[in-house]
């Protein structure tokens, strides 16, 4: 009954009854097990649902499968070489802004990767080797990187680490596979990339995304761009640079880009769906023709267009770049 209690004295005999479980075992034993009635006992179980950045990975890795991507996986660990593909290689070691381990196995893993390209130049390489040069890798993980701040009770700064999820993908070699259909030569291009990481944005944000130019060191001068979601910085693609191709002992041109997720996933609609009501007029296609300075960047050209246009116009495509014969030099 409720409010009263049972003193049970276990035999020095019975070693196998230890907690409060085996007397009630033994009860029931001596009870007669046939004479406990069987219930079955439903439980309503509500299955969770992916979060944001879940959902965001899950189309991800949906599209890029879909366009025979192959996804690799490298370690978090990388050396010290590897980081100069990142930053400068005059750099100290000491000042480089990455984070290293107190006590590292080998050389090879001293340091937390502040970047996933290392990592998919060395599936690159190891493919290579292997005499594989039509390739369309990514990879999806964390990168590493020092913050410094201040600490609170002394006059001194602490560092700590940012962990961010990225993204990154890279294609050389053919994109198309080889068939008798395709009359060109279906090698992958700057436009191939532009075009995927273009789409995938749009696919996530339901945003053009934007491109800059920028700079990186394991990219080509003039060959580099930075990628922007609503006017922040996503990240940075480009052509990998000569003196890269070399050391890889690569014969094709090699196309990367990496994007920082956590800003893709801050402007996401990846659990919503887009629709769209069918035109009431067929669409019209207009052929222009300008001429600029060389300065002029194509970025600057496209937004001054959608601006003058409006939600009227679809797409801008640039299709042909003509220099020389009656157009002056510049």
């Amino acid at each position: 009954n409720p409010g009263q209690s049972l003193a049970i004295e276990i035999p020095s005999y019975r070693n196998d009854v230890y907690e409060e479980i085996d007397v009630i075992e033994e009860i029931a034993r001596i009870y007669g097990y046939q004479r406990i009635p069987t219930e079955i006992k439903y439980a309503n179980s509500a299955q969770a649902g992916l979060n944001q950045p879940e959902l965001v990975k899950d189309k991800i890795y949906r599209y890029l499968i879909n366009w025979n991507f192959a996804e690799t996986i490298n370690y978090s660990l990388i050396s010290g070489e590897d980081c100069t593909l990142i930053y400068s290689a005059a750099e100290s070691e000491k000042n480089l802004p990455v984070l290293k381990l107190a006590n590292p196995v080998s050389a090879e893993t001293a340091y937390l990767r502040p970047s996933l390209i290392p990592g998919l130049l060395k599936s690159l390489s190891n493919n290579i080797n292997y005499r594989q040069e039509d390739l369309l890798l990514f990879e999806a993980g964390k990168v590493f990187l020092p913050v410094v701040r201040e600490a609170p009770d002394l006059n001194q700064s602490s560092e700590a680490l940012s962990e961010r999820e990225h993204l990154a993908v890279l294609l050389t070699g053919r994109f198309v596979p080889l068939h008798w259909s395709n009359s060109g030569s279906g090698k992958a291009g700057l436009f191939h990339l532009t075009g995927l990481i273009r789409r995938l944005i749009l696919l996530l944000t339901g945003k053009e995304p934007d491109f800059v130019a920028g700079e990186h060191l394991c990219l080509s001068p003039g060959r580099a761009w930075q990628v922007l979601v609503n006017n922040f910085p996503a990240g940075i693609m480009g052509e990998l640079n000569k003196p890269n191709l070399q050391r890889l002992n690569c014969r094709n041109a090699v196309f990367l880009a990496e994007l920082d997720l956590r800003v893709i996933t801050d402007n996401s609609l990846a659990g919503a769906n887009f629709y769209q009501a069918y035109p009431l007029t067929p669409a019209v296609t207009r052929d222009l023709s300008f001429i600029f300075n060389e300065s002029v960047k194509y970025q600057q050209i496209e937004s001054l267009i959608k601006k003058i246009t409006g939600p009227m116009l679809n797409r801008v495509t640039p299709f042909d770049i003509y220099r020389g014969g009656n157009i002056p030099a510049g």
